[in-house]
C-alpha cells in the first residue's frame, strides 16, 4: 500500500483502489467522499459505506475545520446542502447568474473567536456573507461583502480567522482577487475590503494565504496585464508573488518555471500547484522542485471552468502538508516532508 519515493520532498506516497469517487475531502485524518453517500476511506485502503443516497448532481464538497459540518455542492450549479451534527440538513442556493460558468463560492472556516463559520453568496453573486453553519443566522453586516460586478469564487481564509479572500472574476471577464478584513462590531462582522492588494497588475489566476498569513498570488502565462503602464513593482503574467499586509506591498516576485494553477500553500516558502499535475514550487524563485506527472489534475487557472474538463476529486490538507487525488481506479495520497512546513 505504501511506496515512499526516493526524493527529499516526499515523506509518503500511497495508492489504494477506489472506483466511482465523486468528491474528496479530509476529515480527522481520513478521506471522505460525501457525494457518493458518505463513503469513508482509511489510509490503509479500507472502505466504509455508502450509508446514504443524495439524489442530485453534487460533485464537490467543503468541510469545516472540526469536521462537524460539510457542504455538498455542484461546482457549476446553484444548489448546495449543509450536513452536520444531530442529522442537521439544510439547503443552500446561489444566484443563477452565470452559475454554469464559474465555481460555486463556498467555504467553512474558523473565526478569530474560534466559532466555525460558513461563507457563501446565497442571494447575489457579488455579495459575500458569513453565517452560522448550523442555523444560517447572519453574522456579517448587510452589504459589507458586496462588490459590484465581482463574481465571488474560490474562497479561502487565513489561519488567524481575521481575513478572507475571494479569487473570482469581474465583468468582463477578468480574474482577480479581493481580500476582506473581518472586524467584529456591535452589529456583526464587518467585511472591510483591503483594497491595497486588489490591483496587483496582471490578472490574478490563483491565490492563497501562506502559514504567515501573507497572500500568495499567481498570474497565468496567458493572463491580461491590466496595469502595464503604472509605476512600481507589479504582478506580471507568468509570475508568482507574495503580498505582505503589514508592509502593504509585494515582498517577493518571481517568474514561474511552469504554470501553477490551483495552489495549496506549504508552510511559508512553498506551494503545490495543480495545473495539469501536482508540482512543488519554491515561491521565492518560481522553480519547480519536484512534480508528480502521473497524477492528472486538469488545467484550472481561473474560477471560470465551464470550457475545460473539470478537475478530478482532490483533497488538500495544507496544515499537514498532504494532498489526495482520485481517478476512476484509485486514490493516491502524497505526504510532503515535514521540513517543508517550516
Amino acid at each position: 500500500m505504501t511506496d515512499v519515493l526516493e526524493n527529499p520532498f516526499t515523506d509518503d506516497y500511497r495508492a489504494f483502489p477506489a472506483e466511482g469517487v465523486k468528491s474528496l475531502a479530509w476529515k480527522n485524518g481520513k478521506l471522505m467522499d460525501w457525494a457518493s453517500g458518505d463513503v469513508q476511506y482509511e489510509l490503509d485502503g479500507s472502505k466504509h459505506g455508502p450509508t446514504v443516497f443524495y439524489p442530485y448532481r453534487f460533485d464537490a464538497v467543503v468541510v469545516s475545520p472540526s469536521g462537524e459540518f460539510a457542504a455538498l455542492y455542484e461546482r457549476l450549479g446553484t444548489k448546495a446542502v449543509v450536513i452536520g451534527p444531530n442529522r442537521l440538513f439544510r439547503e443552500l442556493n446561489r444566484s443563477y447568474y452565470h452559475a454554469d460558468v464559474y465555481e460555486y463560492p463556498i467555504l467553512f472556516f474558523r473565526l478569530a473567536d474560534s466559532r466555525e463559520a460558513l461563507a457563501h453568496c446565497p442571494e447575489e453573486y457579488c455579495d459575500l456573507i458569513i453565517e452560522d453553519p448550523a442555523t444560517g443566522a447572519r453574522w456579517s453586516k448587510a452589504g459589507s461583502g458586496r462588490i459590484e460586478s465581482m463574481f465571488h469564487s474560490r474562497l479561502a481564509a487565513n489561519a488567524a480567522g481575521n481575513r478572507i479572500l475571494s479569487a473570482g472574476w469581474y465583468w468582463h471577464p477578468s480574474d482577480t482577487v479581493c481580500v476582506f478584513d473581518l472586524k467584529p462590531t456591535p452589529d456583526g462582522l464587518d467585511l472591510g475590503l483591503f483594497d491595497k492588494c486588489c490591483n496587483l497588475g496582471a490578472e490574478v489566476s490563483s491565490a492563497a494565504f501562506n502559514s504567515l498569513g501573507q497572500l500568495i498570488v499567481t498570474s497565468a502565462k496567458d493572463a491580461d496585464d491590466l496595469c502595464d503602464d503604472e509605476p512600481g513593482e507589479r504582478l506580471k503574467r507568468g509570475k508568482i508573488g507574495i503580498y505582505d499586509f503589514r508592509e502593504q506591498k509585494l515582498v517577493s516576485l518571481a517568474v514561474l518555471e511552469a504554470e501553477a494553477g490551483t495552489l495549496m500553500p506549504v508552510g511559508s516558502k512553498y506551494v503545490v500547484g495543480l495545473f495539469e499535475h501536482p508540482k512543488l514550487i519554491e515561491v521565492a524563485t518560481g522553480k519547480v522542485l519536484y512534480h508528480w506527472p502521473e497524477l492528472k489534475t486538469a488545467q484550472q487557472t481561473s474560477s471560470i471552468i465551464y470550457h475545460k474538463p473539470l478537475p478530478p476529486p482532490i483533497a488538500l490538507d495544507p496544515t499537514s502538508g498532504r494532498f489526495a487525488v482520485a481517478d476512476d481506479k484509485q486514490i493516491v495520497v502524497v505526504t510532503l516532508a515535514p521540513d517543508l512546513l517550516k
